[in-house]
């Protein structure tokens, strides 16, 4: 659903909450990669070629983060985790301590991923200076991320000295666009997790917001719920 910046209520059997959608913009089973399903290749010198596509089970770029998973060399279950909310299959580390890849939402990436085999990757550090962004109107990722064990791993086509593209055809592109959602940059609210109390659980009766709406905004709600 589409990213909101306001404030919601949601009443439960006539009980009003206010939230900001319960665990907002996580992860939901079955949701789908928007990685081209060609243009889905990573390289890393080590471990090879790394699949961000994943048969459509992998990366979900949004506009404040990055979630699901990459595969490493595809004749492995190696994974890269990009978010410990929407985990891999098989993998063992959870949001204890919380990590992830975040979008500025100008597609400038950040933070760390996280690999069961090799540990954290960066998508961004000072020394040297390099990251991985998605500038172009095209989304295409470019630049690099790093991991203390296997190095450097290239989103476009080069070595982490050569300028994006490289001299070799591969790339990782998304359909998520900077230029969907102009003049944002925080359009996510992510609410606590409310336990409603009851062990017979409650209906949703209705689910409205307050504020005053700009002309060009679409207002959206994603929620979540469990037995526990």
């Amino acid at each position: 659903m589409k990213d909101s910046k306001f404030h919601r209520f949601i009443r439960f059997g006539g009980i009003a909450l206010l939230i900001a959608g319960i665990l907002f913009g996580y992860s939901i089973a079955g949701a789908s990669s928007n990685i081209d399903s060609s243009d889905k290749w990573a390289w890393n010198d080590v471990v090879g070629w790394i699949d961000f596509y994943v048969s459509n089970t992998g990366l979900n770029v949004k506009s404040t983060r990055i979630d699901r998973w990459g595969k490493i060399n595809d004749s492995t279950n190696a994974y890269i985790a990009t978010y410990c909310s929407s985990l891999p299959p098989n993998s063992t580390n959870d949001c204890t301590p919380s990590f992830g890849v975040l979008n500025d939402g100008q597609g400038v990436l950040s933070n760390y991923a996280w690999s069961d085999e090799y540990g954290w990757i960066s998508f961004k550090g000072s020394t040297p200076d390099y990251g991985v962004t998605i500038l172009d109107n095209g989304g295409d990722f470019q630049g690099w991320a790093w991991n203390d064990i296997i190095g450097w791993i290239s989103f476009c086509g080069g070595l982490q000295t050569s300028d994006c593209p490289g001299t070799t055809s591969y790339k990782v592109s998304t359909s998520w666009d900077k230029d969907d959602l102009p003049g944002l940059t925080d359009n996510y609210l992510e609410s606590t997790t409310i336990d409603t109390g009851s062990a017979d659980g409650f209906i949703i009766n209705s689910i409205y917001w307050e504020g005053t709406k700009p002309s060009d905004a679409t207002i959206g709600f994603q929620l979540a719920v469990a037995t526990s």
